[in-house]
């Protein structure tokens, strides 16, 4: 059993580990196993620039038992960051929107979306009960009946959609009583970012799941509600443009890229 932390760094004083994939799978393992309750945030460049106002959501991410590299720009803002060379790190500015050019070849690189796929598959072998809460509609349980048709071994004891949900993570209408009820394990919350963090932290200690996981969007992908970019795409980097020229309201977010490259710009050495 590895019990070892995993190597973190700080970015603007938000905490993301450098963990694999197999390392993230080799600790949810132990995890299930156990009586304590864990969560893990999915962490990019929008919850950094989030953390930066709000306080209370930084603490969540920093708390977090595992912070885990959701986007390949950290890999690249570490990059920027740690180097003391001026005209070097110049040279790392013109990667901004194709890092894997730059980055090390073992930082890693952990979404959401893949990281609820991996559980899944680990069905044939781990004894899991998972649930699903969140998304738009009947997404959750859309994204329910695929895992179940994809993996015939994996036992998803609840889902349901979230609902709205307000900027405390407070939701509408409270499900709690259905879900204690149901053998959940591992329970996927994808109610969008800051308020999925903030719901799991409201309620960690009234679901009887072991293990929580903040994965935003990724009912949409899975559900196939939304097409996730092909996978050469995704190992190009390029899954963001993909994602734009799809949902153009993205352009929206492209604002926290804006201000976390003027932020590298005031704080150009690492914490």
């Amino acid at each position: 059993m590895n019990n070892l932390k995993p190597k973190s760094i700080s970015i603007f004083s938000v905490k993301v580990d450098e963990i694999s994939m197999n390392e993230t799978l080799e600790k949810i393992s132990e995890w299930v196993k156990g009586d304590k309750k864990r969560y893990i945030v999915t962490t990019n460049i929008e919850f950094i620039m989030a953390a930066q106002k709000d306080r209370n959501f930084r603490n969540i991410l920093n708390n977090s038992d595992l912070s885990i590299p959701d986007s390949s720009r950290i890999g690249w803002a570490k990059k920027v960051l740690e180097e003391k060379n001026l005209f070097k790190k110049l040279f790392f500015w013109l990667f901004f929107f194709y890092p894997k050019l730059v980055i090390s070849d073992n930082f890693p690189l952990v979404t959401g979306t893949d990281l609820m796929l991996a559980i899944a598959e680990k069905s044939n072998v781990w004894p899991l009960g998972i649930g699903l809460i969140g998304g738009r509609k009947t997404v959750a349980k859309r994204a329910s009946e695929c895992l179940q048709q994809r993996y015939q071994n994996i036992s998803i004891n609840y889902s349901l959609d979230g609902g709205k949900v307000d900027k405390n993570g407070q939701m509408e209408k409270d499900y709690l009583e259905d879900l204690k009820t149901q053998k959940v394990d591992i329970l996927f919350v994808g109610l969008g970012h800051i308020k999925q963090e903030k719901w799991i932290i409201k309620n960690i200690d009234k679901v009887p799941a072991k293990v929580f996981i903040g994965v935003g969007g990724a009912f949409d992908y899975i559900s196939e509600n939304i097409p996730r970019a092909p996978k050469l795409i995704r190992e190009l980097n390029f899954e963001w443009l993909f994602r734009l020229i799809i949902q153009p309201w993205r352009i929206k977010r492209f604002i926290s890229l804006l201000e976390f490259m003027f932020l590298l710009l005031q704080k150009p050495n690492i914490d």
